[in-house]
């Protein structure tokens, strides 16, 4: 890994020398692609998420209405990543894809949970992530160092039980989407070190509906988008689930996760997609 145009003048080779885990957060280091992002600031992402697999939806012995009913949700998702980057202006357009196990390799650790909360018809919602990314390489004169990406993103929302059927339940919500991401590069020895950090929020607006489709087993679709261009030109998201219920309050779920950023800011752009499975376990209490 050449990692000069990470810590020095970060353009094009930004790209081409970051291997997969340190392009996951590519759309950061886009950030400090000139001039215009040199504030100190830094999914998804997300999840950056993030809705995963909760609200046991319609579901067998549900609580009193009348009560607050807490979920908790840790998950894993297995995410690839794709889209292009232009440092700047003047940058060329650049493009990355990289697979699961390619971002795997550059992994120092993660950490994924989704919360509900629910009395009655109004519903809160909310998704934590954190990704530690890093990989050595060398940058002049022949000094090796460690480039390092830190990201962290969380969803909040609040919304509106629009429909509560035994069989299907409808959720709509509104809410945001915060990213906080920070690039760093250190020499192997300690001599020097370099770090930025970047964050934008985008409110968004989401509908969730489920289905029972038997006494255990359930289905959940979400999708969400920014409005308003608050902080990315556009982001997104979409989330489908089967859920199996095997207790009162404990559920299992699988299914597909897809988030994607539009980050634009003087000339320079970051359009990515995360997407894969995603594997979560709920407790309900």
């Amino acid at each position: 890994m050449n990692i000069n145009g990470f810590l020095c003048s970060p353009s094009v080779s930004i790209a081409r020398s970051l291997s997969a885990g340190a392009r996951v957060g590519i759309f950061a280091l886009v950030l400090f692609a000139s001039t215009g992002f040199a504030q100190a600031q830094q999914p998804p992402s997300s999840p950056d998420s993030l809705k995963p697999p909760q609200e046991p939806q319609a579901t067998k012995d549900a609580p009193a209405k009348d009560k607050w009913v807490w979920e908790v949700t840790p998950y894993v998702w297995a995410t690839g990543v794709g889209g292009s980057i232009r440092p700047s202006a003047a940058g060329r357009t650049v493009e990355f894809q990289e697979s699961f196990s390619d971002v795997l390799e550059d992994l120092n650790s993660a950490f994924f949970l989704a919360a509900s909360a629910r009395k009655g018809r109004l519903v809160l919602v909310g998704d934590l992530s954190f990704v530690d990314l890093s990989q050595y390489g060398v940058v002049p004169p022949d000094t090796r160092a460690r480039g390092s990406l830190r990201q962290v993103s969380l969803t909040m929302a609040v919304g509106y039980r629009a429909v509560a059927k035994k069989k299907t339940i409808l959720d709509t919500f509104v809410g945001f989407r915060s990213w906080l991401l920070k690039p760093a590069v250190e020499s192997a020895s300690g001599s020097f070190e370099a770090s930025r950090e970047k964050s934008f929020t985008d409110m968004v607006v989401a509908m969730r509906r489920s289905f029972r489709i038997s006494d255990d087993w359930s289905i959940l679709l979400y999708a969400d988008a920014g409005v308003f261009r608050i902080g990315s030109h556009e982001t997104r998201q979409f989330v489908g689930t089967i859920s199996y219920q095997a207790s009162r309050d404990f559920f299992l779920s699988l299914g597909y996760r897809e988030l994607s950023v539009d980050y634009r800011q003087n000339g320079a752009r970051v359009d990515a997609e995360l997407s894969g499975p995603i594997l979560g376990a709920t407790w309900r209490f």
